[in-house]
């Protein structure tokens, strides 16, 4: 090794894993009531490091912050989806 920064594998947009039930994607803001659902629970976040969420604006701010995480190379979150109820099947 030279003794430089460490090159990490990052991939240049989000990647995407789909199986024959499940795609894992991007968050967007289409998933803010999901996620408000889910984080606005304090019976979830007692287990969490994130404050509980009671709007839907703190939902939309906190996948921004996803967003930007990604892009910063800190962090990757994906949004589960069946893919019947999200399109298509794999090919």
């Amino acid at each position: 090794m030279d003794g430089g920064a460490l090159q990490t594998a990052w991939p240049s947009s989000f990647p995407e894993l789909v199986t024959e039930r499940l795609r894992l994607r991007a968050p967007s803001p289409r998933d803010a009531t999901a996620v408000l659902a889910v984080v606005g629970d304090p019976e979830v976040t007692r287990y969490h490091s994130v404050p509980t969420l009671t709007t839907l604006a703190e939902a939309h701010a906190a996948l921004e912050r996803l967003e930007q995480r990604y892009a910063a190379r800190d962090a990757i979150r994906w949004a589960i989806e069946l893919v019947e109820a999200g399109g298509s099947r794999p090919k």
